[in-house]
């Protein structure tokens, strides 16, 4: 296939656009000489070839004047360009009713279709501003879009959960031994001690208890399912407070996740590292030993 030149593809465009500028006038001007000729004609009393030339007027004025027109009535014919407007707007409807369900397959597989490895949560959130900036430039309203994008959120609150969870335990494990190793040393005439200590323990393991996270997550909010499982009154106070800084620090990321309709930068981060690495680096970072 012939390649133009790109003087060649200039020198087209500008005769194009010179073309396009001179056609309006030219248009009017043979309009204007078949109005003239078909006034003549009919005063010559000659109707057929007055009508001939009155038509020929009546479409150049169209060819020139009908790209801006929304109606035109004419000899008996009227021009809906309102039913053409109907139309498209029928056809950008079905449009985005095909977006939006497949926004809606596109969310659900980003949440409950990669649970098994897949797309890192980097790649999972370029995908999903693609679709939102596809759902939003065909005017999809934002609460639509929210709720298009429920489980891909749920599961980022879902994997911060889970690292929330893994730190408790991991402390829940080592207060569990602590206490343990206090109920041996006890005097076994102690029973109030001892009783104490029993409690204790059990307390200890009824907070151990995994939660249902895809029932408990979904009927509470994140911050306040930290607070329910936080054992305040039986860690250390230093234990205590750093629990509650991860518990804050996560719960942020979660809110604002919900609120901006993306998962958070920040959040990125820690979801897509490696899993058990990452946990037992931020526990490192917060007890100062290994857990």
């Amino acid at each position: 296939m012939h390649n133009i030149h790109p003087l060649e593809a200039n020198q087209l465009g500008k005769l194009i656009e010179i073309t396009e500028r001179l056609a309006g006038p030219a248009l009017i001007a043979a309009a204007a000489v078949c109005l003239l000729v078909s006034i003549a004609l009919a005063i010559a009393d000659r109707v057929a070839a007055g009508t001939l030339t009155a038509g020929l007027f009546v479409m150049l004025v169209l060819f020139c004047y009908l790209p801006q027109m929304e109606s035109l009535k004419a000899f008996g014919i009227e021009a809906k360009w309102r039913e053409r407007l109907r139309e498209a707007d029928e056809i950008l409807r079905k449009l985005k009713q095909s977006a939006t369900a497949s926004a809606h397959l596109t969310y659900h597989t980003l949440g409950w279709g990669s649970r098994m490895g897949g797309l890192r949560w980097r790649q999972k959130q370029k995908l999903a501003e693609e679709v939102d900036a596809v759902l939003l430039d065909l005017g999809v309203e934002s609460q639509q879009l929210s709720a298009l994008k429920e489980d891909y959120l749920f599961f980022a609150a879902f994997d911060l959960y889970q690292l929330f969870e893994f730190v408790l335990e991991r402390r829940l494990r080592k207060l569990e031994a602590e206490t343990s190793a206090q109920l041996a040393q006890c005097d076994s005439n102690d029973e109030r001690r001892q009783t104490a200590l029993n409690e204790k323990l059990s307390a200890i393991r009824l907070l151990n208890k995994r939660a249902d996270l895809l029932t408990e997550l979904r009927s509470s909010d994140f911050r306040s399912l930290c607070q329910k499982k936080m054992p305040k009154s039986l860690l250390p106070g230093v234990d205590a407070d750093k629990l509650q800084e991860l518990a804050d620090r996560l719960s942020s990321l979660v809110e604002q996740s919900h609120r901006t309709g993306s998962v958070p930068e920040q959040a990125i981060e820690i979801l897509d590292g490696p899993i058990e690495s990452t946990r037992k680096r931020i526990y490192f970072e917060l007890f100062g030993e290994e857990p």
